[in-house]
């Protein structure tokens, strides 16, 4: 971590040390003294926030919103990059993933199954629902499909 000071000098002082056949050894220390400045929020968040157990958003990470329920059977996982004002989406129907979405600086949108999916670079997914029936439904288990 990179932190901003103050120069507020230097100081020291000098040590004479007497050897026993009557030679001497000057040794000079010499400190610099600082004072660091408090941090700042430039780099998204600052010390004392982070001294507070909270973390500020990682500059290029993605962090996940957690499963958004969205009604009749259909979920979402959804993971925001705040930095990069971008969001990303895998779409479920009755717990198999059915499609994805990526949203970069403005709203996008699919269709599936007749029912729109808009996914917001914040995060924020929505679902329209769509006319006639919930056709995603699966076969019961240990009946085959079709």
């Amino acid at each position: 971590m990179t932190r901003e000071y103050e120069d507020l000098g230097f100081t020291g002082f000098d040590l004479t040390v007497t050897r026993s056949r009557g030679t001497f050894v000057l040794i000079r220390f010499v400190v610099a003294v600082v004072r660091f400045l408090p941090a700042s929020d430039k780099a998204g968040g600052s010390e004392q926030a982070i001294h507070n157990g909270v973390q500020p958003p990682a500059v290029g990470g993605w962090q996940s919103k957690g499963v958004i329920h969205l009604g009749g059977g259909w979920t979402a996982s959804v993971d925001v990059d705040p930095s990069a004002r971008t969001a990303r989406a895998d779409i479920a129907g009755h717990g198999h993933i059915m499609n994805n979405l990526q949203a970069y600086g403005k709203n996008t949108s699919i269709t599936i199954d007749g029912r729109t999916f808009t996914l917001t670079p914040a995060g924020t997914i929505s679902k329209a629902a769509g006319s006639g029936p919930d056709t995603t439904v699966p076969a019961p288990s240990g009946t085959p499909a079709g």
